[in-house]
């Protein structure tokens, strides 16, 4: 019968190698799979936070931006929904005059005073919109909803001290499209909404979007 005998240094070598050998690959493997997963997986959400088209990824602000495809997926028609969706967003509303938005524990309580400006603003394709009852406009047919969080200086054409809602509406298209929503509830409550997209000449592409609600 053959035997054999280690060095305890030998063994310990033999041992590290074999280690080193057979975890390399692991290793890797490891460091290319999110690559690949960046690229299968990863939608690339573009958005104007800073007034300039920028992927969601890189834009070095705190932001949270969701797309049209969410919002259609989620059924999402207000911004309470929205506060859902956004990290530090809160909203709560009596009626359409006494709305209260917080983004990170700042905001305005019953804020309806007519010169009153909200500690919140709202855009409406980055157009503020500064009379608390208009504030709240239903979300239809967006493109995205982007929300800033922080203050923020004049880059839209105001200053805000908690944070920034921008909603962005859907382009117009030369190809025809066209879609709608009917909402009924209690007490007689009634909203219709609806766009029609296509090109009304060669160079030109409307978008017209029709709205009825009661009350």
């Amino acid at each position: 019968m053959a035997q054999f005998s280690f060095a305890k240094g030998s063994l310990y070598s033999a041992v590290a190698t074999a280690t080193l050998a057979l975890a390399a690959p692991t290793v890797s493997w490891a460091q290319a799979e999110p690559a690949g997963a960046r690229a299968a997986g990863m939608d690339e959400l573009v958005i104007t936070a800073r007034k300039r088209e920028e992927n969601l990824q890189e834009v070095p602000i705190a932001v949270t931006a969701i797309g049209a495809e969410q919002l259609r997926n989620e059924q999402i028609t207000d911004l309470s929904q929205i506060a859902a969706q956004v990290p530090s967003f809160t909203f709560q509303s009596q009626n359409s005059m006494e709305s209260e938005m917080f983004i990170r524990g700042v905001g305005s309580v019953r804020l309806n005073g007519a010169t009153a400006d909200p500690s919140i603003g709202t855009f409406l394709n980055e157009i503020y919109i500064g009379r608390r009852g208009a504030a709240t406009p239903p979300i239809f047919d967006l493109a995205r909803v982007e929300v800033l969080r922080g203050p923020q200086g004049t880059l839209f054409g105001k200053n805000i001290v908690g944070g920034a809602i921008n909603l962005i509406t859907a382009a117009p298209t030369f190809d025809f499209d066209a879609g709608g929503s009917i909402s009924l509830g209690n007490y007689d409550s009634f909203l219709a909404e609806g766009f029609v997209s296509g090109g009304l000449t060669e160079n030109l592409a409307g978008r017209p979007r029709p709205l009825s609600r009661n009350p």
